[in-house]
This record gives structure tokens, sequence and C-alpha cells, in this order.
């Protein structure tokens, strides 16, 4: 299984209920290919650098996930079908230097999960 980091860009007008459901869309469309979901961070709402499809700002969410390579095509074709999926970026973690920066990353973005969970 190969590593990977996927940069998704939702529109910001969908509702809450409507964005946990885009979410719950991409994990179900990555583990019912086989692959794991080993770390998920929503950034918040952003203001695009330019207007996409006459949308001035975006959700952004970052998913740490491991897939086959073969399954990444299916993953990124619901993506471009999707009409809630402004925007989306794939970067593949191949090389052992890569894979080491990849699972730092996660770690951080954990602990930073944790600190925030238990200051509420």
């Amino acid at each position: 299984m190969r590593h990977y980091e996927q940069v998704v860009i939702l529109q910001s007008t969908l509702s809450d209920e409507e964005t946990e459901n885009q979410i719950q869309a991409i994990q179900n469309t990555i583990t019912n290919n086989g692959g794991g979901i080993v770390f998920l961070h929503k950034m918040g709402i952003k203001k695009l650098a330019y207007e996409i499809n006459k949308n001035k700002r975006g959700l952004y969410i970052v998913v740490y996930f491991k897939l086959e390579p073969k399954h990444i095509l299916e993953v990124e074709r619901k993506l471009r079908f999707n009409e809630s999926v402004l925007k989306f970026l794939t970067i593949k973690y191949q090389k052992a230097k890569e894979v080491k920066a990849f699972n730092s990353a996660v770690a951080k973005l954990s602990k930073v999960g944790e600190s925030k969970n238990s200051a509420e």
C-alpha cells in the first residue's frame, strides 16, 4: 500500500449535515477500495485565491490515507463527478524519506487534534 495525502476543497455553502455526508462519502470511497484512513483534518473555511465556479470561499479538508495504487484513479474519479467538490489534489508519498515525512505530519496533526479536544 502506498501513502497518500489528499486536499479537497468543498463548497462553503454546504450545511453541516451535507459537509459530514461529503466527508463520509470520501472516507467510504477510500475504505471500499481496500484503503485505510490514517488521519482526516478539517481545516475550515478559507478564502480562495481566485473564484472557482463563482465560489470565493471553500471548506478545506486534508485526508491522509493508505491505498493500493490501482485504486487511486477510482477515488479521484468519484471526486471529479461530485458537484460539491471545487478542487482536489492528491499527493503520493513513495520514497522512504517521503513516507517518513508523511508519518511525522500525521503525528503532528494528531497531537494538535488531541490538544484541541482536551482544551474543549
